[in-house]
């Protein structure tokens, strides 16, 4: 397992899964074998009825979204060493809520609670059990949520903590788009909008249409300069889809700018685009949104995200289907 590539390149997709799932996804790291002192079967009872009462009553209780029932558990994944550390690395970055329980110092469950410090820009979402003294804990972990719970006061604990932190990933994670939108230039944002709007019309969706840069005269009779997508320029439902940067020289300039942006924060990425002639040209490649850019453009306007979204998902699938996309 190479941590470093995990982390780099699937963060960003985690966020997403995060932010878009359905329900709030939870990762358990415990011993998961009885022992005289330690009851874990009726701990991960007493868990899963939590989280199973807590998705009856979210809506009553403020939240947006319910929660899994089933909570995400090393021990259901598989046997060989090296799928399971990548598994489980992934599955502790795509859950929303993490539940440690280090009462035995259990070495997996260390290891995961170490895996989700690191791998998260917040420890709001991550809980830490014990039924040790919570002072008697190494300091490296008083700075997290550490409780200690006797059996009978687990699931009072637990409901009332699993709630606090749902509520605090809920303000994390709009926060976390915020922060990427904040980052963006008018340039960047102009190219998000101008990509989704090519989305907002079922028939151009189809073609799976990307971005590019062309210096063209199409259309309009003095030079321009625009970018837009390989489709038919003389359509009139193509034309106020145009994303007009300045008719100068640094035209060029901007709009690798813009892109370079957004590809450094994983909002663009550079695909395969359906062939079509343009000028005797062929383009083969364009720019297309990630599901991260998306989520980005729906605090931006969650109008255009509505009316797009679905025709790109749609059209993804397509190209994946024809093998279109690398």
């Amino acid at each position: 397992m190479d941590p470093h590539l995990i982390y780099q390149s699937y963060y960003d997709e985690a966020l997403v899964e995060r932010i878009t799932s359905e329900k709030y996804t939870t990762f358990v790291a415990m011993p998961f074998a009885n022992s005289f002192k330690y009851k874990a079967d009726r701990i991960k009872d007493t868990i899963g009825k939590t989280l199973k009462k807590l998705d009856a009553d979210y809506g009553r209780l403020g939240l947006t979204r319910g929660f899994e029932e089933i909570p995400r558990r090393s021990d259901k994944v598989g046997r060989h060493a090296h799928c399971i550390s990548s598994t489980i690395v992934k599955q502790i970055l795509d859950s929303n809520l993490i539940i440690v329980d280090i009462t035995t110092n259990n070495p997996g469950a260390l290891i995961e609670l170490g895996i989700a410090i690191s791998s998260r820009r917040e420890a709001e979402s991550i809980l830490v059990l014990t039924q040790d003294k919570v002072k008697n804990l190494h300091f490296d972990l008083k700075h997290l949520n550490c409780c200690h719970y006797k059996m009978n006061e687990l699931a009072d604990i637990l409901e009332e903590e699993i709630l606090t932190m749902a509520k605090k990933e809920e303000k994390l994670t709009k926060s976390l788009l915020v922060q990427f939108r904040r980052n963006l230039q008018i340039d960047s944002v102009t190219c998000l909008r101008t990509y989704a709007s090519l989305y907002s019309y079922e028939k151009l969706a189809k073609h799976h249409p990307s971005l590019f840069f062309l210096m063209s005269d199409f259309c309009n009779p003095s030079q321009r300069t625009d970018l837009f997508t390989p489709l038919d320029l003389e359509n009139p439902i193509f034309k106020p889809n145009y994303c007009r940067f300045p008719n100068d020289n640094n035209a060029l300039q901007y709009f690798n700018t813009a892109c370079d942006t957004l590809i450094r924060n994983h909002l663009l990425v550079c695909d395969y685009h359906i062939p079509i002639p343009i000028n005797e040209q062929k383009i083969l490649f364009g720019y297309h949104m990630t599901e991260l850019g998306w989520q980005v453009l729906r605090l931006t306007d969650s109008k255009l995200y509505n009316d797009s979204y679905a025709n790109w998902r749609d059209s993804m699938r397509d190209a994946l289907k024809d093998k279109h996309l690398i």
